[in-house]
């Protein structure tokens, strides 16, 4: 199954078992709110080359995707486990092992 644009920008849950919409709406809010971050620094950035807005300079697809992880951890953390209804090896969420949930984060993103 191939992702488009349109499953986060109109909120199309993908047809996956371990995909539930609520945790697809969450995904295409973090996602959409980390496009949006990047695109922000990015201008405050070109308006103001002599001081960078970001206390680290990355580019802005790793502040992107930072974004969209943080978002999800907080997401996590805010969320009764009942409201985002986990299914069995869930995308993006887990059980942690204090029954909360937790985000999936890629150790490649982590780091």
């Amino acid at each position: 199954m191939l992702l488009t644009r349109d499953s986060v920008w109109l909120l199309r849950t993908p047809p996956l078992p371990s995909l539930s919409s609520a945790i697809w709406l969450a995904v295409c809010a973090a996602a959409i709110d980390a496009m949006d971050y990047a695109r922000r620094a990015a201008w405050a950035a070109r308006l103001s080359p002599t001081s960078s807005p970001l206390p680290v300079p990355l580019p802005m697809s790793q502040l992107a995707v930072a974004r969209f992880w943080c978002n999800l951890v907080d997401v996590a953390e805010a969320c009764p486990p009942a409201l985002l209804r986990l299914p069995e090896g869930a995308l993006f969420f887990a059980i942690g092992t204090s029954g909360s949930p937790v985000a999936r984060v890629p150790a490649a993103a982590a780091s």
